[in-house]
């Protein structure tokens, strides 16, 4: 009955099982939070829950591999690009929304007078904020598209839904962004460091530098 598995696979399923299901789950517990508490209702937990909808599309992506892993289905590659339609908009948005908090907690703890103002004209901010995370999502949408390949017979998993050319681009503009997402996270950890700033402006970066370190 389960002649098909690979075997040296399996840990990894079982792996993906528990993890993508908790991952899932707390990514729309945080929604929820920030949806429901009055006082999340900025520009920074808005990003935060952005970055946990994406997250979450992310992590979706793993349930189609383990589905096609356990019943031996296979898809062609242009196939999987349909199916994982959401999890692709998840990792490939999920790093510079990332970099946009970055620059969020930057600005806040540089130019607080500036930031208060921002607030005030929190739909615009927002809308210069995710820029470039929407381009370059869509970049990689169109770009995998074009490489789809219709001969090849897979089974779904996220790194095989963008084909050929556009995932080697992905995974080196992946590299620069993470550069630059580290750079400006230890920027801001200095800045706050020396500056004066409140315990709850301080917790607040600390629960997201905990997040970008994991990731």
């Amino acid at each position: 009955m389960f002649d098909h598995l690979d075997l040296n696979l399996l840990p990894l399923a079982i792996f993906f099982i528990f993890c993508s299901t908790i991952g899932v789950i707390g990514n729309l517990i945080m929604i929820i939070c920030c949806s429901v508490t009055k006082r999340l209702h900025s520009p920074c937990y808005f990003l935060i829950s952005l970055t946990c909808l994406i997250d979450a599309f992310h992590i979706s992506g793993q349930f189609p591999f383990l589905i096609e892993y356990f019943t031996g289905i296979t898809s062609s590659q242009s196939e999987c690009y349909f199916i994982l339609i959401l999890p692709i908009v998840g990792y490939c948005a999920g790093g510079p929304l990332i970099l946009a908090m970055g620059i969020d907690r930057f600005i806040a703890v540089k130019f607080p007078t500036s930031y208060r103002y921002y607030q005030q004209a929190s739909v615009k901010y927002l809308s210069i904020q995710l820029v470039f995370p929407i381009f370059y999502t869509l970049f990689f949408l169109v770009f995998g598209f074009l490489e789809r390949d219709s001969t090849m017979q897979i089974t779904c998993a996220n790194p095989l839904a963008l084909n050929g050319p556009s995932f080697q681009w992905y995974n080196y503009t992946c590299a620069f962004i993470y550069f630059g997402i580290l750079f400006v996270y230890i920027k801001v950890y200095v800045l706050l460091k020396f500056n004066k700033t409140s315990s709850r402006f301080k917790a607040v970066f600390r629960s997201i530098l905990v997040t970008t370190m994991l990731i």
